[in-house]
Order: structure tokens, then C-alpha cells, then sequence
């Protein structure tokens, strides 16, 4: 990989490596100058017989539709590229139309165009233009709005096989976004305008596997209707809906879902909510940012807490064992008391890594969790890791 910035070189050398064959991947580093005039000489050297260019990152590169179509036109005829992200804020409409040319080369599989002055023409510019062959596509932090939502959900229906990844995040204009779920593996749609994620219009597809709706005004009900139709998902983020509380937990919970990965924090859960989840088998369960207290800590450690072989009671039917391994609860208004409840639990258990950042942990806390840590890497079980984000050690006194 060339990083045209790193040394001084002129836009002459850059182009004659692209056009020999020499560099395959380039990224163009930020106090480049990148402008029309050059993304002309790249194009060209693009299109040279000898040319193998594989990914082209010029992101953050002030760019109009004549430098835009420029690289359209040079991707779409090449043979050999895969990744292209290309732009700033200025790219617009016009740009990202010239830039849907790309499609039509036969190994493109990834178009970048976060926060590039995107709207609705070209985003159905896109669209139309959207290429079996495409896995990535990101338009984050973009001015789509529902017109160009619903043609890209169209174009994604159409598809013969689900697009891997979509990302529509920080698009504030945008709406119904929910029949982006159709046909594609994983949709990262965080940080919308409440409304913009109507549950009504959901139907995912069987393979969406990765759901990120954080950030989205989402209710109870909503993450509820989300747990009960996405009946496929390994991952689901909705933290920051601080709206859906323990009732939406205990949806999640109650999934059909094969869920693996479940962010909740920030949803106004109390330890009932946060005690559903870990029950509901998930391996890796982050319910950071939620008012715990003391007492909540206590109660979710007694939950995660696995019993010693010597402690089980033969005559009854042995404990379920939990599936959970990563475990986040930073800021959660845990002190000492807490710490050191669920230390002792956390020595007992098979989970593996904990996040504890944020609270008010002090020495007697932060001794009992790394002697948690030790006590588990004495032992052949797996080993413990706790991240206090401060790396915060007991005094010795």
C-alpha cells in the first residue's frame, strides 16, 4: 500500500506507480493536495493496460463531479478494483452520480461515501446503478431522505444475493429507513431523527444477522417488535434509546433470535432488564450507562455467578451454565460495595472480559477485581480481564 502524504513525492510519482502496476492500494493521506486536476491524472493512469489498482482511499480530499466522474469512469472500466472512497463534503449529488459508474467494474466491492453532501438524486443515482457484485456500502452522515431510501431498498429486494454491509447512520433527512432490512446482512442505521425507523415497515430478510439501531428515539414497543421480527440476528445494538427500559430488554430477551452480541446501554434499564439479557444467553452483553447503583451491581453479579462443582447439590438438576464471556458496566454508578460483589462473582464465573470504566471505584474495589483476576489465572479455566479504562490500581498502604 502506497500512503501518498507520508513522503514527498509528487502527484507524477503517484500516477506513474498506479499506471505501471507497482501500487495496488493507495491512500491518500490528509495535507495532500487532492483536487480535480489530480483525480484527472490518477483516472488516466487507471486505465493504463499495465494497472492492477485494488483500492483507491481518497477521502477528506476536496473533489467535484469533474474529478468524480473522472475516477467513475476509470473504476468502472477497470477490471481490478475493490475498494474506493473518494470525496469530502462537496462531492454532492453530482458527484456521487459520476461515482456510481464504479459499479460496473466486475471486482468492485466496496464504495465509501460517508458524509459526502449526499442526497436523494444521488443516492438514486446509486441505486439504480447498484451492482450484484457490490458487498459494502456506506452513506453515513449523508442528506437522504425518504425518497432515497425507498429506492435503495427497492434496488436491494432486487438483488439475487443480500448486500454484507449497509450504513445509513447519522442521515438526520432520512425515513422509513426500515425497508433497508430486506436484503442485506448487516444494517448499521444509528443516530436517526425519532420516526425515522418505523417499525410498521420492518420486515427483515432471514440472513440480517447485524442490527445497529442506537440512537433512534426507539420505545419499548419498537425494540420489541424488532426482537419479535428479526429472528435471525447474532448482533443487535439499540443502546441509547433510553425509552426502551426493562421492557425492552425482556423482549430482546425472549428472542428467537440466535443472539450473540446485545449493546443496551443507555436504555433506562434496571438490573430486572439487565438480568433478562444475561439469561437470554447472549455472549457478549454490554448494558453500560445505565443507573445500577450498588444494589444493582450486586443483584446482576449473583446472576453471572457459577458455582463451584464442590457447591452443587447432586440430588437436583445441575445450573444452567451462562454464555456469557464479555461483559460491559461502565458507568453505572458502582462504588467499592459493588466492585467487590462482583469480583467475587466474576472469580466464580466463565466470564472472560468485563468493562468497568466510569465508576466510583476505589482502592478496596479495584484490589478485590484484580484479585478476581488472579484467582481466575491460577486456575486452568480461562483468564480474567477487567478494564477499569483508568488502569487503576490499589494503593499499597
Amino acid at each position: 500500500m502506497s500512503a501518498w502524504g507520508a513522503q514527498k513525492r509528487s502527484i507524477d510519482d503517484l500516477v506513474e506507480g498506479v499506471e505501471s502496476g507497482r501500487l495496488a492500494c493507495v491512500v491518500v493521506l490528509a495535507g495532500r493536495v487532492f483536487d480535480d486536476a489530480a483525480a484527472v491524472k490518477l483516472a488516466t493512469a487507471m486505465r493504463s493496460p499495465t494497472a492492477k489498482l485494488k483500492e483507491l482511499r481518497c477521502s477528506g480530499h476536496s473533489i467535484s463531479a469533474v474529478g468524480a466522474a473522472a475516477l467513475g469512469r476509470a473504476a468502472g472500466a477497470s477490471t481490478t478494483l475493490e475498494i474506493l472512497d473518494a470525496g469530502d463534503a462537496t462531492l454532492g449529488d453530482d458527484g456521487a452520480q459520476a461515482l456510481a459508474l464504479c459499479f460496473r467494474c466486475p471486482s468492485f466491492k466496496q464504495l465509501h461515501l460517508e458524509a459526502k453532501g449526499i442526497g436523494d438524486a444521488g443516492v438514486v443515482s446509486l441505486a439504480a446503478a447498484l451492482s450484484e457484485g457490490l458487498d459494502r456500502l456506506d452513506l453515513a452522515r449523508n442528506d437522504v431522505g425518504e425518497p432515497g431510501i425507498v429506492a435503495l431498498g427497492k434496488a436491494l429486494q432486487a438483488r439475487e444475493r443480500p448486500l454484507r454491509h449497509l450504513d445509513v447512520s447519522g442521515c438526520l433527512q432520512a425515513r422509513r429507513v426500515p425497508v433497508l432490512a430486506a436484503n442485506v446482512v448487516s444494517l448499521r442505521c444509528a443516530d436517526l431523527a425519532p420516526g425515522a425507523f418505523d417499525c410498521i415497515d420492518f420486515a427483515p430478510g432471514r440472513k440480517l444477522f447485524r442490527l445497529d439501531v442506537s440512537n433512534c428515539g426507539l420505545d419499548a414497543a419498537s425494540i420489541k417488535a424488532i426482537a419479535e421480527k428479526a429472528s435471525s440476528l447474532v448482533e443487535l445494538r439499540y443502546a441509547n434509546n433510553e425509552e426502551a427500559g426493562d421492557a425492552g430488554a425482556e423482549a430482546v430477551a425472549a428472542s428467537d433470535a440466535p443472539l450473540d452480541v446485545i449493546d443496551a446501554s443507555g436504555t433506562g434499564i434496571s438490573s430486572r432488564g439487565a438480568i433478562a439479557l444475561i439469561g437470554g444467553g447472549a455472549a457478549s452483553i454490554f448494558i453500560n450507562d445505565n443507573a445500577f447503583g450498588d444494589d444493582g451491581v450486586t443483584a446482576i453479579a449473583e446472576c453471572i455467578e457459577a458455582p463451584f462443582l464442590a457447591d452443587v447439590d447432586l440430588r437436583k438438576p445441575p445450573p444452567d451454565e451462562s454464555n456469557l464471556r464479555t461483559l460491559g458496566i461502565s458507568k453505572t454508578g458502582m462504588t467499592d460495595t459493588g466492585a467487590i460483589a462482583l469480583a467475587a462473582a466474576l472469580a466464580r464465573s466463565a466470564v472472560e472480559t468485563v468493562e468497568v470504566g466510569g465508576n466510583k471505584i476505589g482502592d478496596a474495589g479495584a484490589r478485590a477485581l484484580r484479585a478476581a483476576e488472579a484467582d481466575r489465572a491460577a486456575r486452568p479455566a480461562p483468564g480474567l480481564d477487567v478494564a477499569m479504562l483508568d488502569d487503576r490500581r490499589p494503593q499499597n498502604n
